[in-house]
């Protein structure tokens, strides 16, 4: 009974404790990625896409002369 007693508080604290702490980062953690994926990804993509839109076209050339040297290799 005695050892049952503190065996079975410490436990449940522990699960409650388990469960609170996973939900808890969890979720901060989402929206905490997805926010600041959301506000980095923002102003990031905008810079990002004016200052790689000349980029992408030379990488899709320098990709697709890859890809055809590969193939005809």
């Amino acid at each position: 009974m005695g050892s049952h007693g503190p065996l079975g508080k410490p436990g449940r604290r522990g699960r409650a404790g388990s469960d609170g702490a996973r939900g808890m980062p969890g979720q901060t953690g989402t929206k905490g990625d997805r926010g600041f994926d959301g506000l980095a990804g923002l102003p990031g993509e905008k810079g990002h896409r004016v200052s790689h839109t000349p980029l992408k076209k030379k990488n899709q050339h320098i990709f697709e002369s890859s890809v055809c040297v590969s193939l005809a290799v």
